[in-house]
């Protein structure tokens, strides 16, 4: 697998804009924070370790609905082959009640590219 670490999210966006104009078009996964990427109405707005804390708690009683998405919508093949930056991830994965934070870290088991923050190496 290719891992492409930048500083910044818009960098990453910038190189994935590029590469959906490229007729290369591998699987791909990009990896963000619980900050960058909850879609949980009472998690969203917290910050730092009380949101990673509320996400942890919530998961582990199975009292997240967005959380319980991610197995049926990682096998969706609109979102294994479709190359998506963050935002995009957040948006599709929201419309289908998926957690795109959890949602990543399935698609990028199996990514050819995997685009990520250069602090997650």
């Amino acid at each position: 697998p290719i891992i492409y670490a930048s500083r910044t999210h818009s960098q990453l966006a910038q190189v994935i804009r590029e590469l959906k104009s490229t007729k290369y078009k591998p699987q791909c996964a990009i990896l963000g924070s619980r900050a960058q990427m909850c879609v949980h109405d009472s998690v969203k707005n917290a910050k730092g370790e009380a949101q990673n804390a509320m996400c942890r708690a919530l998961v582990s009683r199975s009292r997240c609905s967005y959380y319980d998405g991610v197995p049926a919508t990682k096998e969706s093949p609109g979102f294994r082959e479709t190359i998506m930056d963050i935002e995009e991830l957040v948006k599709e994965s929201k419309s289908v009640d998926c957690c795109p934070y959890f949602l990543s870290r399935e698609l990028q088991k199996l990514a050819e590219v995997t685009f990520m923050p250069y602090n997650y190496l």
